[in-house]
């Protein structure tokens, strides 16, 4: 147990004041009330303290948030940027295959060619083989055709090296090959009930056409003066 006497304030301490006991306890009270406020002070500066932190973890935590959301949104985005390019490539190898069995089977059909029967009126043209591969010569009362500019042309005696008299067959046999000719897509009626040929001359472009007057060469186009079967003929008279 502590020996240590308790201090009882007297007269000399507070001259001023007729109950020094009185004013001894105001001034614990004060001293009390000083120490409570710093106490509290430092509890709130801790409180702000630990508040600002948590206020820091949260902004990290959106800014740590938001790039992961970025970097996820980037990272599709090149993800779709490279299947779009990925499937494209896709689709322009299979137009490429198409294109490329449309072309083999045309020129199978094209070798095997003897001569050409018009879908309009029936008319029948033999063909001759030309020097140029799948290219050949239209035959007409033992002539051939020849063609200076799509506005001239007529008959002359046959050689088979005179590119004026070269014509080239072009097969119009699906919805893709219209397409690649006319540059139009078809009517939904006529979708894929195509098979036909056009006869072209290599040197205008223009196509080969019949009606009841005689045979002309113009522009291509979809009608069914235009359209030629093949035929087997072999008699170079028309």
């Amino acid at each position: 147990m502590s020996n240590k006497m308790l201090y009882i304030p007297t007269n000399s301490d507070y001259p001023n004041s007729v109950n020094p006991l009185v004013e001894f306890v105001k001034d614990l009270e004060m001293k009390k009330e000083t120490l409570r406020n710093a106490y509290n002070n430092k509890l709130i500066n801790l409180q702000d303290q630990v508040y600002s932190h948590q206020s820091d973890d949260i902004i990290l935590k959106q800014q740590l948030d938001n790039e992961i959301k970025n970097y996820l949104k980037t990272d599709e985005e090149s993800f779709k940027k490279i299947r779009l390019t990925h499937d494209q490539e896709l689709r322009n190898l299979s137009d490429q295959h198409i294109k490329f069995e449309h072309k083999t089977q045309e020129n199978k059909k094209i070798n095997n060619f003897t001569g050409i029967k018009s879908q309009y009126n029936d008319l029948d043209i033999a063909l001759l083989p030309h020097n140029h591969p799948d290219s050949y010569q239209l035959t007409i009362n033992n002539k051939c055709l020849s063609v200076k500019d799509q506005n001239s042309y007529g008959l002359v005696t046959c050689n088979k090296y005179d590119n004026s008299q070269r014509f080239k067959i072009s097969s119009i046999d699906s919805d893709a090959a219209y397409y690649d000719q006319y540059k139009l897509k078809p009517d939904e009626k006529h979708q894929g009930a195509f098979s036909y040929n056009l006869i072209k001359s290599s040197l205008s472009g223009a196509c080969l056409e019949t009606d009841e007057d005689g045979l002309y060469l113009k522009p291509c186009k979809d009608v069914i003066n235009q359209r030629w079967n093949a035929s087997n003929s072999n008699n170079m008279k028309c």
